[in-house]
C-alpha cells in the first residue's frame, strides 16, 4: 500500500507472479535504490551475513505454521489419529510443484490426501502393492492381483487391453485396502495408511489412461514395481520408458525407441554388478526383438543415473503400430525379469 502499487507494476514488468512472497521481495528491492558499486573478478562471494533479529519472512512462516498446526493440536486426543494427521500436514512441505502438476494433468482434485498420495507414489512406486502384499494373510480371500503378481505384463498386448487389465488390477487392490481398513486395522494410524494406499492406487489407475503403469514384480522376495511409460508419434517413432527401484539392485532405468522397424535405446545402472546384469538383459532383449522381425541398434548400459522425461504424444498409425510398441514393452520387462528377478 505504501508503494501506491509500484511493487505490483514491478512484478508485472518482470513477468513474475503476483504472490505475497514476490511482493515482499519487490518491497525489499525498492528500498535498495541508488546502489553504486563496481563489479570485478573478486565480486560475488558472500563473506558474512549480518542480520538483526528474525527476518520478516521467517516470522511469517513461523506464524503461518503455528496457526496451521494449532487447530490440529487443540483436537489432538489419545487415539493418535490427529497426531498422525498433524504429522501428515507437516509432510506437505515435502510436496513439490511436480505433485500438483501430476494431479492437474490427471484431473484429480488437488487435496491434502491426494498430494501426499502422489508424493508417496513418486518416491516409491512399489509402496502400495508392497504393503498390501505384506498383509495379504489378513484378508479372507487373496485377490488374483496378489496371486498372479508376476504375470501382469502378459496383458501388455495393446493399449485398450492394458488399460482395462490394469484398472481391474487396481480395483482388486483397492478392495483389499478397504477390507484391511475395516477388518484388520489395529489402530487409527493403520486406517490412515490404508486410506493413503487407496488414494495412491486411484492416482495410479487414472494414470493408466495416459499409458503409465506401475507393474508389480517380486525381486528376491521384495515387492516393488516397474514404472512403465509408453509414448507414440509417427514422426519420431515410439518410446518405452522403464524405471525400477529395489534394495537388491538400486535404481535402474531404460529408454527403448522404435523407429523405422529399428529398436535402439540405453539402460542405466548404479553399480558395476548391476551394469553387468543389465548387459545380459540387453542380449536377451535383442534376441526377442530379432524374433519380432525388427532390426536392433545400439543399446549401451550406462553406469550412472540418467532418467529421460518422455513427453505426451499422440497415436502411431504408420509403420510402427501401437501393438508393436506394447509387444516391445512386454518383451523388455520379460528380459529384465529373466536376468534380475
Amino acid at each position: 500500500e505504501k508503494s501506491d502499487g509500484a511493487v505490483v507494476g514491478q512484478l508485472l514488468e518482470s513477468g513474475a507472479q503476483i504472490t505475497f512472497a514476490n511482493l515482499l521481495s519487490a518491497v525489499r528491492s525498492s528500498k535498495a535504490k541508488g546502489i553504486n558499486i563496481s563489479v570485478d573478478d573478486n565480486f560475488g562471494g558472500l563473506e558474512a551475513l549480518n542480520t538483526k533479529g528474525v527476518s520478516i519472512t521467517d516470522q511469517i512462516n513461523a506464524g503461518y505454521n503455528k496457526g496451521l498446526t494449532d487447530e490440529l493440536v487443540k483436537e489432538a486426543d489419545t487415539s493418535g489419529y490427529n497426531r498422525e494427521l498433524l504429522h501428515e500436514v507437516r509432510r506437505l512441505s515435502e510436496v513439490s510443484d511436480a505433485d500438483v502438476a501430476v494431479l492437474k494433468k490427471l484431473e484429480i482434485p488437488v487435496t491434502v490426501d491426494y498430494l501426499l498420495a502422489t508424493y508417496a507414489l513418486r518416491q516409491d512406486r512399489g509402496s502400495a502393492p508392497r504393503k498390501l502384499w505384506e498383509r495379504r494373510h489378513l484378508v479372507q480371500e487373496t485377490p488374483e492381483a496378489m496371486e498372479y503378481i508376476n504375470q501382469w505384463e502378459e496383458n501388455l498386448t495393446d493399449r485398450e487391453n492394458a488399460k482395462i487389465s490394469y484398472q481391474n488390477y487396481v480395483e482388486q487392490l483397492q478392495k483389499m485396502a478397504e477390507e484391511l481398513t475395516f477388518s484388520a486395522a489395529d489402530s487409527t494410524i493403520d486406517v490412515r495408511e490404508m486410506q493413503l494406499i487407496h488414494k495412491q492406487l486411484h492416482v495410479a489407475g487414472v494414470a493408466a489412461g495416459n499409458e503409465e503403469y506401475d507393474i508389480p514384480v517380486l525381486v528376491k522376495d521384495e515387492m516393488t514395481a516397474i514404472h512403465l511409460t509408453l509414448r507414440h508419434d509417427d514422426n519420431i517413432g515410439g518410446k518405452v520408458s522403464v524405471t525400477m527401484n529395489s534394495k537388491e539392485y538400486g535404481k535402474i532405468s531404460a529408454m527403448v525407441t522404435l523407429q523405422e522397424k529399428k529398436v535402439t535405446g540405453y539402460m542405466t545402472a548404479e553399480t558395476v554388478r548391476v551394469q553387468e546384469l543389465l548387459q545380459q538383459t540387453e542380449q536377451a532383449f535383442a534376441g526377442h526383438v530379432q524374433e519380432m522381425g525388427f532390426e536392433t541398434g545400439e543399446m549401451p548400459v550406462i553406469l550412472g543415473n540418467r532418467t529421460e522425461e518422455v513427453a505426451e504424444t499422440g497415436e502411431m498409425t504408420g509403420k510402427e503400430s501401437t501393438a508393436d510398441l506394447y509387444r516391445l514393452a512386454k518383451l523388455f520387462i520379460r528380459s529384465i525379469k529373466t536376468t534380475l528377478v
